[in-house]
């Protein structure tokens, strides 16, 4: 398992558009990939979990991946959201 931090600094968070451009990232994996923050864990393949987290401007989460991809989409999934800019 991999994991990192990261906070969330697109003017929208992670709703609607963003939400699905990183939900489609991450279907890319064969790798598990949940993003956690404070006492949540989200499916990261669920676009409507994504949404629903409300991950707004600012958020801080861990973002964990685990299996014979991970390395490679935890790389992928940081690059995605830290280009994200709205």
């Amino acid at each position: 398992m991999v994991k990192q931090d990261i906070v969330i600094m697109n003017s929208t968070g992670l709703h609607a558009r963003p939400a699905q451009m990183v939900c489609s990232q991450t279907l890319k994996f064969k790798s598990k990939i949940h993003f956690e923050s404070n006492d949540k864990i989200i499916d990261a393949k669920s676009i409507l979990n994504i949404m629903a987290a409300g991950f707004g401007k600012g958020s801080k989460i861990t973002i964990k991946c685990e299996g014979e991809d991970e390395e490679q989409a935890l790389q992928a999934i940081v690059r995605l959201i830290e280009g994200l800019r709205e």
